[in-house]
């Protein structure tokens, strides 16, 4: 018995010993693993583990998730403005940019709004379709100031040839208005396309605004209509200056003041040659003073031309102030030996022209002629008008020899004019002797007044019309 029982106490001790073993290994090995991978489990979906489980020691804060940032879009570059110190920098420009065909530098800097505009219908059309370039010479002169607005002119011609291009040669004047603007200096306020220009865009297609009750662009504002009528005189057009005016300006001062600047080959001044003022609250009447230069004389001269609005026609010349301008042209011109001044007003009203003669003759002179040659052009374009021609000479000499030699000077005249084509039956002389004097042959002492004859051997003409 005893035997027996000592043989079977040992494999039980062998078991127990086994399994004590076994949990000794499993608290210190597999118990801590098995944790760890609850909370790694915990950590990644949560189905496994909590922090509660866990010490607060070993609780770790998961890090904060962070959206990826929106891309930053890069910086644009500035818009470059271009500054114009003065409205001939800005001018100058429009006409470099227009020389290259840089259209859209075009567009930048005269504004899309500006071009939409009806009156300057025709303007990209002539540069970029029909070919239009500024003139390589005088390209740009300024007109003059009205208002805040300073306005310019664009000379262009057309294309040497081929295509759709008019008769070389044709120049035409694009008018740009520009006024201050603090961004940029100065800036394009309008364009004013001319009617040829006008009429090659609506030929091609372009889309013709409605232009309302505007005026015709030569009758658009004053400074639209002393500019052309200031040019026609320079240039002695002597009908359309005169279309220009209204029914209070006599023929006589138009063909007078064409006389004075073809004498003296005035030309207007680059600089501000007009300006317009007194627009009054109701802007329909103005005063535009015109500054022009003789370079023969050597002197400068300005003078005012009053305007008016009329609802039929437009803007419209209603006076000419040119006294002060008169009497420097008589200084700088040839009075010493012959005076000059072709517009003589009458005490009983009106004005007439004036032809000088030297003494004790009745050639005309060079200068004479040219005046003449004006005059045959009014009347040949209307035979209906007549004029009377007056034969004066000084007090020197028997009152018989001075008559007949003021007659002598008035058929001169007639003559020159029916040289110059027109027919005798449009004009008529009359020989006042030294019956009438213009100024006195003598002064008050008594002695010789030289200047006062040479005004006196003249012939007065008086338009009937």
């Amino acid at each position: 018995m005893s035997q027996t029982n000592g043989n079977s106490s040992t494999p039980v001790i062998a078991i127990i010993s086994a399994v004590g073993l076994s949990v000794a290994l499993f608290f210190v090995f597999t118990l801590p693993n098995s944790k760890d991978d609850d909370l790694a489990d915990g950590r990644a979906d949560g189905a496994r583990g909590t922090a509660g489980d866990l010490p607060p020691s070993e609780i770790e804060t998961p890090p904060a998730i962070v959206p990826d940032p929106e891309p930053v879009p890069a910086p644009e570059p500035p818009v470059k403005v271009e500054k114009f110190a003065s409205p001939k920098e800005l001018v100058a420009s429009l006409a470099e940019r227009l020389s290259e065909r840089e259209f859209d530098a075009v567009v930048e800097l005269v504004g899309e709004q500006v071009l939409a505009e009806p009156r300057a219908l025709g303007f990209l059309h002539a540069f970029q379709v029909a070919g239009y370039v500024p003139q390589p010479t005088s390209t740009f002169a300024e007109i003059g100031d009205m208002d805040e607005m300073n306005r310019w002119a664009l000379y262009t011609v057309p294309p040497a040839g081929g295509g759709e291009t008019p008769a070389p040669g044709a120049r035409e004047r694009i008018v740009i208005d520009v006024t201050r603007a603090p961004e940029v200096g100065w800036k394009v306020a309008g364009i004013h396309v001319p009617g040829a220009l006008r009429e090659l865009a609506i030929e091609a297609g372009a889309p013709v605004a409605d232009r309302g009750k505007e005026f015709p662009l030569d009758r658009a504002d004053p400074l639209f209509v002393a500019d052309d009528f200031v040019n026609s005189l320079l240039s002695q057009n002597f009908e359309k200056a005169l279309s220009l005016c209204g029914d209070k300006v006599p023929d006589e001062k138009i063909a007078g003041l064409c006389m004075v600047f073809e004498e003296g080959e005035f030309r207007m001044l680059r600089d501000k040659p007009l300006t317009t003022t007194s627009l009054g609250a109701a802007k329909a009447a103005a005063w535009v003073f015109a500054r022009v230069r003789s370079e023969k004389l050597g002197i400068d001269g300005e003078f005012a031309v009053e305007l008016k609005v009329d609802e039929e026609n437009g803007w419209e010349v209603e006076n000419v102030n040119i006294e002060s301008m008169l009497q420097d042209f008589v200084k700088g011109s040839e009075a010493g030996r012959v005076p000059y001044t072709p517009i003589k007003t009458n005490p009983d009203g009106g004005e007439t022209l004036v032809l000088y003669f030297e003494y004790d003759k009745a050639e005309l002179l060079p200068r004479s002629l040219r005046q003449i040659d004006i005059l045959s052009r009014i009347l040949k374009a209307d035979p209906e008008k007549t004029l009377n021609i007056g034969g004066h000479a000084d007090a020197l000499g028997p009152d018989e020899y001075n008559r007949r030699l003021s007659g002598e000077r008035g058929l001169a005249v007639r003559a020159a004019l029916v040289m110059f084509g027109v027919p005798e039956s449009q004009i008529e002389v009359t020989a006042f002797g030294e019956a009438k004097p213009w100024k006195q042959n003598t002064s008050e002492d008594g002695t010789d007044n030289p200047e006062g004859r040479q005004h006196n051997r003249r012939a007065e003409i008086y338009l009937n019309f």
